[in-house]
């Protein structure tokens, strides 16, 4: 939990922080190409903003109110039960916060904190703005590219499966979405449709195949009076094009 010294701490540190960044832009002249400012600034700007959302979110408080504790769905008052020594993380655009919150136990088990619905924070760690950014890019490429671009610009180290793993929630919001869709009017009616396939194939599981077809068994040597069954040869054509009886060497000249 933070203290006031720390809060106001904070909010100074957002006017050294930018004095940091004017320096700089003053040490660069006629030293550093362009390019190289450029990326350095964008990453003070990354650290100014991570400044930001802390003091922020401390100056937002714990959750906690002295004589207003929340209230069960019964209309009890819930046990305040302190506030988190080490913070919760929070992944935002900017890099990794902590937030304090304030924890109340709960009648039927497990704790409740006012400041979730006064932030509304996510049930996971990353903030809504960065998933969104990151699926926008998913969508459009593979998993594994759109992350490396993602770390390559924010300077994260983020595995690949991220955006899988934190998309899969999502899946429960398709249907009702485009049950909420209303249908193209019907003159829009083309007279085609065009369907579209990745050509990757579908892997059928083994419950859905079906009974294996079984071959019938190859023969260990031929029956008496039986010939050998030789491959047809193909159709021999000499060096006019025409159809040869037997095989013809030539040489065109």
């Amino acid at each position: 939990m933070r203290t006031i010294y720390e809060k106001e701490a904070l909010f100074e540190s957002l006017d050294a922080a930018f004095a940091q960044l004017k320096e700089y832009l003053v040490r660069a002249v006629n030293a550093t190409e362009l390019h190289q400012v450029e990326h350095q600034v964008f990453r003070q700007l990354q650290h100014m903003g991570c400044h930001c959302l802390e003091t922020f979110v401390a100056r937002s408080g714990t959750g906690y109110q002295a004589g207003h504790p929340p209230l069960s769905e019964e209309g009890h008052p819930l046990a305040y039960k302190g506030t988190e020594a080490e913070g919760s993380p929070y992944v935002s655009i900017f890099g990794e916060i902590r937030i304090y919150r304030a924890a109340y136990a709960h009648p039927a088990g497990g704790r409740v904190y006012p400041l979730d619905a006064q932030l509304n924070l996510p049930d996971h760690k990353y903030s809504y703005l960065l998933l969104k950014w990151l699926h926008a890019s998913s969508a459009e490429q593979d998993f594994r590219s759109a992350v490396d671009r993602f770390n390559e610009i924010f300077d994260f180290s983020f595995f690949p499966d991220l955006p899988q793993r934190q998309g899969l929630p999502l899946a429960e919001y398709v249907e009702p979405f485009y049950k909420q869709v209303e249908a193209p009017a019907p003159p829009s009616e083309g007279s085609h449709i065009a369907i579209s396939a990745d050509c990757k194939g579908v892997r059928i599981l083994k419950k859905d195949r079906g009974a294996p077809q079984e071959e019938p068994p190859a023969k260990a040597r031929r029956g008496k009076g039986e010939k050998p069954v030789r491959p047809a040869l193909p159709r021999l054509l000499d060096c006019y094009g025409r159809p040869a009886e037997k095989p013809v060497f030539c040489r065109c000249l």
